[in-house]
């Protein structure tokens, strides 16, 4: 990925294109710097999302937040990679500047992604490197249902925790493990298919798929967040095919979903 670089016009039409955004949130992202639209892009395809649009203003809205405090764009680093995604041998390297949320950091967590009150008491309590990996993982803002997102977060840092050599940085550190793995074990993709509550269709997709599209499916994390998991999972399985079957770079480039822009931006 272009971590440090400037989108390109073209790269933006094409992101607008590919997630079908509406015409207010086409405006507010070619409104924005180029630095600005780098992370947005970066942070992935919102083909999962239910409402893509305004997934995207609370991504700029992000993205504006740690350009100004300089933060390091949380949920960029899994796209863009690099040094940051070292992994400790239980827990991922945290984003936040290699050192463990503090209270403050968690009362602003639960704030920003409007937690209910029994989702906020469940990060309260659980241990500071659980509530760091679950911060790590980005803002919630694009979540239909935030408060059942963050529940599914906590009982995948404690999985890390506990099964560190199993699941180390899977769905905190997306791309860390690709590849890393080789393939999902047919185990694991029962059990992604069990937790994840996957219909027929998609369940069979998953099985069917080669052993590195599974693994980077797997990677990507927990469903639960999604409203319909099955869909969100088809979606990562045309993803991952389309990075291996040579998409432009960073996936960006032209698509079948954007007959318009077929002059790939690199």
């Amino acid at each position: 990925g272009g971590g440090g670089s400037a989108a390109s016009s073209a790269e933006v039409e094409n992101f607008i294109a590919n997630n079908r955004l509406d015409v207010t949130a086409a405006q507010n992202l070619r409104a924005e710097p180029a630095h600005i639209q780098r992370v947005v892009i970066d942070r992935g395809s919102l083909a999962e999302c239910v409402n893509p649009s305004s997934a995207v203003i609370g991504r700029i809205r992000d993205a504006k937040l740690d350009a100004k405090y300089g933060r390091p764009g949380a949920g960029a680093a899994p796209i863009a990679g690099g040094g940051g995604l070292a992994l400790t041998a239980s827990m991922p390297h945290p984003i936040l500047d290699g050192r463990f949320a503090t209270p403050q950091e968690v009362e602003q967590f639960i704030v920003d992604s409007k937690l209910d009150d029994g989702a906020a008491r469940a990060i309260r309590a659980e241990p500071q490197q659980v509530q760091t990996a679950v911060i790590n993982r980005g803002s919630l803002s694009e979540c239909l249902n935030p408060s059942s997102a963050v529940i599914g977060r906590i009982r995948d840092a404690k999985l890390q925790v506990k099964y560190p050599d199993r699941v180390a940085g899977a769905g905190s550190f997306p791309a860390a493990g690709v590849g890393a793995v080789g393939g999902e074990s047919s185990s694991e993709v029962e059990q992604f298919i069990r937790e994840n509550h996957l219909d027929d269709g998609a369940a069979k997709a998953m099985r069917s798929a080669a052993p590195e599209v599974q693994s980077e499916v797997v990677n990507r994390g927990t469903l639960l967040d999604c409203t319909n998991p099955s869909s969100a999972v088809m979606g990562r399985i045309r993803e991952a095919k389309q990075a291996r079957g040579g998409a432009a770079v960073g996936g960006y480039g032209a698509t079948s979903t954007a007959p318009l822009l077929r002059s790939s931006p690199y």
